[in-house]
């Protein structure tokens, strides 16, 4: 516990300060974790205000958890059905995931939440592709369903390629 009580103390949280810390059964610390902002992302002071902070920030849990998955996911790219969540984006991040290519789904979360986890994806350098589930929408690169995505998705950026985005996706679920 004192080691936990160690790693809370890294944390920029200035109410709720937060450390967690795995072992194994000879009590050998394999990975630790504190709440806070993901790598990479601005430290402001702002994000760490409520109600901004429950955004922003990830659990030490989740920390520990992503920097531990870091051995098998740094540089990876991750598909997923819907643009992730503030606290997803997080935990990709921290994970090392460096590129996240998100289907055309919807949720109700509010679009607060997903304006926080494009600014996050965008901080720590992680490239984001959004195409439509057909993979032949004329809103590859950029998609109205998120307004808070507007002009994140710039079709000249040297990350963007419509043929091999569509070409991957196909990949992944043919036989």
């Amino acid at each position: 516990m004192r080691e936990a009580q160690m790693k809370a103390s890294w944390s920029k949280d200035p109410t709720t300060k937060v450390g967690a810390v795995a072992v194994d059964d000879d009590k050998r610390i394999l990975e630790s974790g504190y709440n806070g902002l993901p790598m990479k992302v601005r430290d402001l002071d702002t994000r760490m205000a409520r109600p901004a902070k429950y955004l922003w920030t990830l659990h030490a849990e989740a920390n520990l958890v992503a920097t531990a998955a870091r051995a098998r996911l740094q540089g990876s790219t991750v598909y997923v059905t819907h643009l992730c969540c503030s606290q997803c984006a997080g935990l990709l991040i921290n994970a090392g995931v460096a590129r996240v290519v998100c289907g055309s789904g919807t949720t109700s979360m509010p679009d607060e939440n997903f304006e926080a986890a494009r600014q996050m994806l965008s901080e720590a350098g992680v490239v984001v592709d959004v195409i439509g589930d057909d993979c032949d929408s004329t809103d590859v690169g950029r998609r109205a369903l998120f307004p808070a995505l507007e002009g994140v998705f710039e079709e000249s950026s040297p990350h963007f390629d419509r043929g091999t985005l569509c070409h991957e996706v196909g990949g992944l679920f043919s036989d």
